[in-house]
């Protein structure tokens, strides 16, 4: 494990006495370690995407490529790389970006969902019954039944299901 102390003056270490095994040396600033905010130190790696191409002549192609790169770039490597014409460009390109579309809407609405639920409990919960198969059932309805289980989940569920 290494050690908490910033490297201040040494090139990797906190002191020579460190980067040589042999516990902190007298010219060890001691300097700790600065805190980070676990959201800014979590980075984000871009989205990557994977689609299997399937051609006319039989031939089984997979196109990759991830959030960012441009998708014209992307695409006409694709097309020379595989024998594609000019003509079919416009569908390449207009396939991988309503896919970076799609993404993008599902991640704001994903946002949002969570934002509703964390200022509301009642909406994670209502979000955890419609997930374990309860679709159909109108919020307001599972809201009421929510608030007459007393927040309990099972309950809720188990209420559904002798109803069903």
């Amino acid at each position: 494990a290494g050690c908490s102390y910033q490297a201040t003056w040494h090139k990797s270490h906190c002191c020579n006495g460190c980067a040589a095994g042999k516990g902190h040396g007298p010219a060890c600033d001691r300097k700790e370690q600065p805190e980070t905010n676990a959201q800014e130190a979590k980075e984000v790696a871009p989205t990557r995407f994977s689609f299997p191409v399937m051609v006319e002549d039989g031939r089984k192609l997979c196109i990759h490529w991830q959030q960012g790169d441009s998708i014209e770039e992307v695409a006409t490597r694709f097309a020379m790389e595989h024998g594609f014409g000019p003509e079919q460009l416009p569908d390449i390109v207009g396939f991988m970006a309503h896919v970076e579309r799609s993404t993008q809407q599902e991640s704001k609405q994903s946002s949002m969902r969570e934002k509703t639920e964390a200022e509301d409990p009642i909406e994670a919960q209502i979000s955890q019954i419609k997930d374990m198969g309860f679709a159909g059932v109108p919020d307001d309805v599972l809201r009421g039944i929510i608030m007459d289980c007393g927040g309990d989940v099972q309950q809720v569920v188990d209420m559904l299901m002798m109803y069903q």
